[in-house]
């Protein structure tokens, strides 16, 4: 910061990049209270960020395979794309219920692919990547994720097994990264992948929260693009886009 203004970067080696426009696509919690700091910014919007609903619930399975999973009614076709694996609405409430206790859903909801499918070159030959997310993991599991993370592969492992009964002896390796590991490893503040949760009152044109919903923040020259800008996560790209048009627009009038 100098003049009441962003005027570049700092990197931890203490080597300082100078520049007129700084965008973080780092999440919103992140780029306001830690990397820019709180001093920077007025009582009543620090308040707001503090605020921001950003726990994640969603975690990641990877699956090492030394063949193809049989998945019962899907056709060779279906498999190249996306299965989901949500049998009814009751099916998704339950699986979002267990979070409310601090338990993992032992009948998840899981979107699964098998990216080798299309790109062989993923895995060696003859082997195959499974990969699916699973929702609801909670954050912070009640029994702790060290003592029942390799509980929760297993369940994990069980509920596809059921659509693919071939599955389990196909698997050589599991890794399981549930939200904690996504915040640990990828520095997103509560591991939620879309930097802040999807809700009505953090949607749209509020997002990520008011005073920074519109890709610029109450400090000059600094500007928001990741998955905590509208539109989230999921329309990929679109919140970048929209951002740069902000920057210009901006510069424009400058």
């Amino acid at each position: 910061m100098s003049d009441d203004q962003a005027s570049g970067v700092e990197l931890i080696t203490g080597q300082q990049y100078s520049a007129p426009v700084v965008i973080s696509s780092v999440d919103p919690k992140s780029t306001f209270l830690k990397l820019l700091g709180t001093q920077h910014l007025d009582t009543g919007f620090v308040r707001r960020v503090h605020h921001l609903r950003s726990q994640g619930l969603a975690a990641k399975l990877h699956l090492a395979l030394k063949g193809v999973p049989d998945f019962r009614g899907a056709s060779a076709a279906a498999l190249r794309g996306r299965l989901l694996l949500s049998p009814s609405l009751q099916h998704l409430e339950r699986a979002f219920n267990s979070t409310k206790y601090g338990e993992y859903s032992t009948a998840p909801v899981m979107e699964i692919t098998l990216p080798t499918l299309n790109d062989p070159a993923l895995a060696p030959p003859g082997s195959h990547v499974l990969s699916a997310i699973v929702q609801y993991l909670p954050h912070t599991l009640k029994a702790g994720w060290s003592a029942a993370r390799e509980q929760c592969i297993a369940s994990l492992i069980a509920a596809l097994a059921e659509y693919a009964p071939n599955l389990p002896g196909l698997i050589q390796s599991a890794e399981l990264l549930t939200p904690a590991d996504i915040e640990q490893q990828f520095r997103m503040h509560g591991g939620h992948w879309h930097h802040g949760e999807l809700s009505f009152d953090q949607f749209y044109m509020v997002r990520p929260v008011p005073g920074a919903a519109q890709y610029a923040t109450p400090v000059a020259g600094l500007f928001l693009c990741g998955a905590g800008s509208h539109p989230g996560g999921g329309v990929m790209g679109h919140a970048g886009r929209n951002a740069a048009r902000s920057v210009l627009a901006v510069r424009k009038a400058a």
